[in-house]
């Protein structure tokens, strides 16, 4: 039988990696929506979709990084497209803290 813990291991550490790398557009999509767009995320989301269709069955190996891959893809595109940061008046937080 083969191991394939170290492969495993190995994958979540690049998803922990992608993900800490995600973080300033994270930030960045939520305050300033505008400087991004949205169907380039989406159409991403939608490529992932259809790979996890062409899997026959669901493993951390084949799967992992390509779900972490659409959830991402999925919350920046809400972000953009919803404008959620925008709700929220950063000046206000930003003078009340400084």
């Amino acid at each position: 039988m083969v191991d394939h813990s170290v492969g495993n291991i190995a994958i979540a550490f690049s998803i922990i990696a992608d993900g800490l790398a995600a973080i300033p557009t994270i930030v960045k999509a939520y305050k300033y929506p505008d400087t991004e767009m949205a169907w380039p995320w989406i159409a991403t989301a939608f490529g992932v979709v259809l790979t996890l269709f062409t899997l026959t069955e669901l493993t951390f190996a084949n799967s992992g990084f390509i779900i972490y891959i659409l959830l991402v893809n999925t919350l920046i595109f809400g972000l953009v497209q919803f404008r959620v940061g925008e709700s929220f008046d950063f000046k206000k937080i930003q003078t009340k803290i400084g």
